[in-house]
């Protein structure tokens, strides 16, 4: 039993490092050959998004206020 807990734990770490590792990777490749004009309009993008999460948060948080 203790052998299987081991081994879901090195197997679940792997894993976790695994993707992040691979998601830097994507995004640096991604970042070099996007061009540039390509790469502001998708930080626009996000940044809207990123605002219109903020609101949604703060409407939320309003509404459980009240």
């Amino acid at each position: 039993m203790v052998k299987r807990l081991f081994w879901l734990t090195v197997g679940f770490w792997l894993g976790v490092g695994v993707t992040i590792h691979a998601t830097r990777t994507l995004r640096r490749s991604v970042e070099r050959y996007l061009p540039p004009a390509a790469a502001a309009r998708l930080r626009d993008l996000n940044t809207a998004l990123d605002d219109r999460a903020a609101m949604i948060r703060a409407r939320r948080v309003s509404r459980r206020a009240s």
